[in-house]
């Protein structure tokens, strides 16, 4: 007997939430745990080895969320547009890059960035289908932490293991006696390095303000303490800036869990004194 169509239907659309979850925790990680630690040719072609490295992951799992959409699409359904308030702009910016990319001088390295940054205007369109791509997706929450904060925490590690004089990847031997003061860990330059501190250390701080198990908060406590140890290794004080910018936010993000502001108000403190420790 063959299944109604609605029962194909509910079968059709159960495979291909089981199918697309596998790629969203699998992209996911190569993006926020991998990305970081990359390297191929250590500092020489650094920037190049990640830019790569995440155009080619995110153009898999691209495809493979049109493929799993092709596959197990049901009768009648269509693809689905962003709607949301500032999709419109995003979109009118994508274009009108692409506009500037058209009429200037150099039509490639305007797409595809120069100066070994790679960082043109092809990158907007590609975050633009990534966010296409997870609208309104349903994604789990420890999908996101766990890559994010192993990738700080490792990264930061070789960051305080190279300010001590410690080379484990053999990286700071590739360097001269100038640049090993400029180049940190596995991020590369230390304005990087700089920059992802900022941006992964309050989000990590957030992980643990929300967290309500003691044993998972001394954990992130730990993964915290190293990202600012791995911050004050960098030597920026724009980056502890960024860090400290990004941390006096949380309460305001936090208002209505007084349990984590007030976590919040024992966490500076800490820091105070992880920062006299290092």
């Amino acid at each position: 007997m063959k299944p109604s169509v609605r029962s194909a239907d509910r079968i059709a659309a159960s495979k291909r939430k089981k199918a697309s979850g596998i790629l969203d925790r699998a992209y996911l990680f190569a993006a926020l745990a991998l990305t970081p630690l990359v390297v191929r040719n250590g500092y020489m072609d650094i920037t190049e080895t990640k830019t790569l490295f995440f155009v080619i992951v995110s153009g898999l799992y691209l495809v493979g969320r049109a493929i799993c959409f092709l596959q197990f699409r049901t009768d009648g359904e269509r693809p689905y547009f962003p709607r949301e308030m500032g999709d419109g702009a995003a979109a009118a910016f994508c274009l009108i890059s692409l506009m500037a990319s058209l009429s200037c001088g150099s039509f490639r390295d305007s797409m595809l960035g120069n100066m070994g940054r790679w960082q043109g205007t092809a990158i907007f369109f590609l975050y633009g289908l990534l966010y296409y791509a997870y609208y309104r997706r349903n994604i789990r929450e420890k999908d996101v932490h766990l890559p994010l904060l192993m990738a700080l925490g490792v990264t930061a590690l070789l960051a305080v293991v190279n300010h001590l004089g410690g080379d484990p990847l053999g990286i700071q031997r590739q360097l001269g006696a100038f640049d090993r003061g400029r180049y940190i860990s596995t991020l590369g330059n230390i304005n990087f390095a700089g920059a992802y501190f900022s941006l992964t250390l309050p989000a990590a701080a957030w992980i643990l303000l929300n967290t309500d198990d003691p044993a998972k908060r001394w954990g992130l406590g730990a993964v915290c303490v190293t990202g600012l140890w791995g911050a004050m290794a960098v030597r920026s004080e724009c980056a502890l800036l960024g860090i400290g910018a990004g941390t006096a936010i949380l309460p305001f993000l936090l208002h209505r869990k007084p349990a984590a502001v007030r976590r919040w108000g024992l966490m500076l403190p800490g820091m105070m004194l992880a920062m006299q420790l290092y």
